[in-house]
Formats: C-alpha cells, structure tokens, sequence
C-alpha cells in the first residue's frame, strides 16, 4: 500500500512537471510569433506586407490583433485613403492645437506612407534656377493637394502662410530647414528734442518706447523667430497659421526633397520678402513646374 502511494505521487509530480513544460513550450512558440509578427508591423520597417502574407501569418488561434494603422501603405493606397481620412477629421481635429498633432488622423496616415526614392524620381523635377521647384503627385481639387518639393542647395521659401487647414510636411531626401515665426507690434517714436529733454521721460522695454512727445507714434509690425528645426529624412511636422509663419529651406550643400500635403488646395498665399516689416506683404500663386510627372509648358 505503501509502494503504490509512493508510486503514485511520484507519477503526479512527473505529469504536472511535463504539463509545465508544455505550457512553456507553447507561450515562447506564442511570444515568437507575436514578436515577427509586430517586427513586420513596425512602423520603422520598410516591407509593405499584404492580405495573403497577413492571412498566413493570423492563423492557427493567434492571439496578436492587427489593426489597420500598423502596417504601411503605397503611394496609391494613400492617395486613395487622403480624402475619406480629410473629411471623418475635419469635425474632431483642432488644428491650431500642435499637441492634438500627434493624435491627427492625417499625420498618422501620412506616417504609414512607404515610398522608395525611385518611386519618387518621375515627380523629383529640379529648375536649376530657382530657390524649389513645385511638383504636383496628386489632387482631388477639393480635399487634398500632395506636392513633391525639390530644393537647390541652401535656399529657401520666404515667409509665408496657410490660407487653409494647414501643411504637413515629411523630408524625403537630405535635410529641410524650417524656421518658425509670429508676428510683433511695436511702436516707433520720433527723438525726444533737446528742448523737451527735461521735462520728458523716456522708457524702453521689447514691445514699445515711450517718450513725452504728443504727436502721433507710427505702429509697425515686424516677425519674431519662435522656432528654428532642421528636420532629418523619414521626419515630418505640421504648420497652421495659429502656429504661425514660416519659411522653408535647404541648409545642406546637396539637394533637398520633402513632400507636403495640404488640405484643401489652394492657389494663393500672402509672403514677406522682409521679416523686418510684416505689415508689407505680397500676394504669391501656386505655379508647379511639373504636374504628375510631366513638365508643364509655359506659353510664351
């Protein structure tokens, strides 16, 4: 009786350590395939995976959900996605809160985009002559325009704004300068003459300068610099006129190429030749020089 207890016990210990065993072979067999597959997904990869490789990979019971955010699209795909994503956000994105952009449904699908340089290269078409040349992937006329920017070495945009819901921008070879900027009064006063000199007062601070002069004191409006970023390949960002102005360059000696999505198109903008003087600005049109890969004729 003794003998079979023994024995007994013996073959329950052996039985619950292989079951153990087991458990553990089945949750590393587990990890291993949520691990490759969420390697697949990441967004700093570079394969673009379709239904076919995603079916295999989801069945047998796997326990990883995928979601349609993690995993790229194609050119085509995004354009296709633009206007629906454009017009389900206009109603819950506040764009003049930069904190919010990080949660914009657009940048996020602009994020998912995969695109190689060579599919870039029929819309990188470069003036030799001036500052950026403008060329236009895609519009719908209505909810998008997405444009391919080439930028000669160490020029820039001036100053300008969004007469829209703003421009998210993503560097697609080299490095693009962005420097940032809002507008500031101040108040500019004749000297003070020697005749008023002591009886007047005469204070200074950033804003204004008073003096004890009665006449009229002209306003003007200069731009301050509120941010200056360079942005690397593979970054984007966001611009909206609550954010403020801006001006756009390549720093670099080599080329530059970014991508820039604005919703909805526009053919306007206001610039400033003089950051100096805000208060003088010049109505600028969009003129590409190239639309979907082809040059465009000018009439002479």
């Amino acid at each position: 009786s003794t003998s079979f207890l023994t024995s007994t016990f013996i073959f329950i210990r052996t039985m619950n350590k292989t079951n153990t065993l087991r458990s553990e072979q089945t949750n590393s067999s587990q990890k291993e395939k949520d691990e490759k597959l969420l390697s697949l997904a990441s967004p700093t990869s570079i394969v673009c995976l379709d239904n076919d490789k995603f079916s295999k990979l989801l069945h047998d019971d796997f326990a990883f959900k995928l979601t349609p955010s993690s995993y790229h699209i194609n050119l085509n795909q995004f354009i296709k996605q633009l206007p629906d994503t454009i017009r389900n956000s206009s109603h819950t994105r506040s764009s003049h809160n930069y904190l919010e952009y990080k949660h914009d449904p657009i940048a996020q699908l602009f994020r998912r985009l995969n695109i190689s340089k060579q599919e870039l290269e029929p819309f990188a078409l470069i003036e030799p002559n001036k500052n950026y040349t403008r060329n236009l992937i895609a519009t719908d006329d209505e909810t998008f325009t997405l444009l391919l920017l080439c930028w000669n070495p160490g020029k820039y945009s001036p100053v300008h704004d969004h007469p829209c819901n703003g421009c998210w921008m993503r560097v697609c070879q080299g490095v693009v300068n962005e420097v940032r900027y809002e507008k500031k009064e101040r108040t500019i006063l004749p000297p003070i003459e020697e005749d008023d000199a002591d009886n007047g007062t005469k204070v200074c601070d950033d804003d204004v300068t008073f003096s004890s002069s009665s006449s009229p004191s002209p306003i003007t409006t200069s731009f301050e610099c509120t941010e200056d970023t360079t942005f690397k390949e593979g970054e984007q960002t966001y611009i909206h006129d609550n954010l403020g102005y801006h001006k756009v360059g390549n720093p670099s000696d080599t080329l530059s190429i970014s991508m820039h999505l604005y919703s909805p198109p526009f053919s306007k903008c206001k610039i400033w030749m003089d950051p100096n003087d805000s208060s003088r600005s010049s109505t600028s049109r969009m003129c590409n020089f190239s639309e979907y890969g082809r040059y465009i004729v000018k009439e002479n």
